[in-house]
């Protein structure tokens, strides 16, 4: 755990015609296209892949210019032969790369993939698609404009052509190169917000998309970062109140946090984790956020607070440390170019203090964000980024209503814009919900269907929250 990686987000347009209902008539056609795929293997997938590298131009206004390799992997079905449209999985962050989604497909996407291929492609900067030098190191506490300025030093890509427009511009010329007329499109955090732009710019060829944790692009989600994340942990609070166990536990939890807070603003705490680790209230606070976003590391967190407010920050640690796997696999590169351009040009901190007024999170700073953006090099994002995506095109949406970043009230929003739409809630689901309880059945009905309102949620109802962790042997038996 370090202060940098602690920053890391983690998410996470014109009216379209109706997408064809016949998913039969566009099987996979990767025999007539132009990349020569060949046999291999993605991590945490059972079946053997096939994979290609392909060239486009890093600056797409100059095609003559640089080229880049973009990596990408085409999943068999999971029975039979490919015989209905093939489902392209976009990734979150942004910065993570869809080729190390592998578990997801295998398992999360086993029925939607009965005789459909999915098709993983590395967005540009991140996985195998000409990646950034630079990473988050364990031992890293480093300001904003010096990372920037070390990254830089450590690449010889361009970063501001690694943004979301050129991304929209690779997927479509490897659709085009796959031979594929129309595709689904699954996004989750910030793919969701990558399949919207793929639905403005090309609608013709989108046949249904997905939205899981939704961040729309009239959604300035980064300005809400804290008021969000504050929104989940009152949650998590008040759902301790009314479990029994909990409060009889873990009386004045909140309190107890506020305490917790004070402390370390009064005296930061200076661990070893193995690596030497000022513990402040901002530390602190963002290990809680990231906990947030998983409903099992979301009822650990009583426990956490509880021992912190008596001195033990080892089940913090563990908490902490649990959920840093995922941020050192983000291209941070990508993350900057992306971010800076589309959202943190459109905020300051001092927006991002007053929105989130009176929560938890209020006084997190986010100055390395705005400090990297000031050295990187990126494009500002063209004047109708933000116009809301209206279309009749099927679209299912996914949220949980325990989502630190992506509250179900985004979901909300961009479904009032989407004429053929369903949005699914989980009552005790976070960010990301695909794999949770029976939500994997829900998507592979919608793709076979494209029927929004033949999606039946109620088997949602019957689930509970994940029980609290009332001590280190576990919740109570």
């Amino acid at each position: 755990m370090n202060k940098i990686i602690a920053y890391v987000v983690c998410l996470l347009i014109v009216i379209s015609s109706i997408a064809s209902n016949d998913d039969s008539n566009n099987p996979s056609s990767l025999a007539s296209g132009d990349v020569n795929l060949t046999s291999c293997h993605i991590k945490n997938v059972e079946t053997k892949a096939r994979c290609a590298n392909v060239s486009v131009p890093e600056d797409w206004s100059n095609p003559g210019g640089k080229h880049i390799s973009l990596f990408l992997a085409v999943i068999p079905p999971s029975g039979g032969q490919a015989s209905k449209a093939p489902l392209y999985l976009l990734a979150g962050g942004p910065g993570q790369a869809a080729s190390t989604l592998g578990t997801y497909v295998d398992v999360g996407l086993e029925r939607a993939r009965r005789g459909r291929e999915v098709v993983l492609l590395d967005q540009r900067g991140t996985g195998k698609s000409t990646p950034f030098g630079c990473t988050f190191s364990l031992d890293y506490d480093i300001k904003g404009d010096e990372f920037a300025k070390e990254c830089l030093a450590s690449t010889t890509n361009q970063p501001e052509f690694y943004n979301s427009a050129a991304f929209m511009q690779d997927l479509n010329a490897v659709r085009e190169a796959l031979g594929h007329d129309q595709i689904n499109l699954l996004g989750g955090s910030y793919g969701t917000r990558a399949a919207l732009l793929y639905l403005r710019k090309y609608p013709q060829h989108v046949r249904s998309v997905i939205l899981d944790a939704v961040a729309a692009p009239e959604t300035a989600f980064f300005e809400q970062f804290h008021a969000s994340a504050a929104r989940a942990l009152n949650k998590l609070f008040a759902d301790c109140t009314a479990d029994a166990d909990c409060q009889s536990t873990f009386p004045g939890l909140q309190m107890q946090f506020e305490q917790v807070l004070q402390t370390l603003s009064d005296t930061p705490l200076v661990r070893d984790m193995p690596e030497k680790l000022e513990i402040t209230p901002d530390v602190f606070l963002n290990a809680v956020r990231n906990a947030l976003y998983s409903p099992l590391t979301t009822a650990q967190l009583p426990l956490v607070i509880d021992a912190a407010a008596t001195g033990n920050y080892a089940p913090w640690s563990a908490v902490a440390g649990s959920m840093n796997f995922t941020y050192l696999d983000m291209s941070i590169g990508t993350m900057l170019s992306v971010l800076c351009g589309e959202e943190l040009n459109t905020t300051s901190p001092e927006n991002i203090q007053r929105v989130g007024r009176g929560g938890a999170f209020e006084e997190v700073s986010m100055d390395f964000w705005f400090d990297a953006c000031a050295i990187w090099p990126h494009q500002t994002a063209a004047n109708d980024y933000r116009e809301p995506v209206v279309s009749n095109v099927p679209a299912l949406l996914l949220s949980g209503v325990q989502d630190p970043v992506t509250p179900p009230a985004f979901g909300h929003t961009a479904a009032s814009r989407l004429n053929n739409s369903s949005h699914v809630v989980a009552p005790f689901g976070g960010h990301t919900i695909g794999s949770y309880g029976c939500v994997p059945k829900l998507v592979a009905r919608f793709l076979d269907t494209l029927d929004p309102e033949a999606v039946d949620a109620s088997c949602l109802d019957d689930l509970t929250r994940e029980p609290f962790v009332l001590s280190a042997a576990g919740p109570k038996p």
